[in-house]
């Protein structure tokens, strides 16, 4: 699950309770890591670069199963 908004982490973590092999990646404000009591690892990226490319790969497989 993709969250772009670091602030809500935990009150997601809270809803979904034990989610099995569910992964959290959230957008935070680098180079502040927001306290969880989940793990965090720190990946840096562009994050509009990326999805601008998964909405491109989107729109590639929209077209593939439309012809």
């Amino acid at each position: 699950m993709v969250i772009a908004d670091d602030n809500l982490v935990e009150p997601l973590r809270g809803v979904l309770g034990d989610a099995g092999d569910l992964r959290i990646v959230a957008h935070c404000s680098y180079p502040e890591l927001p306290l969880s009591a989940v793990p965090v690892h720190d990946v840096g990226f562009d994050l509009h670069t990326l999805m601008d490319e998964c909405l491109r790969c989107l729109r590639r497989r929209g077209r593939r199963q439309a012809g």
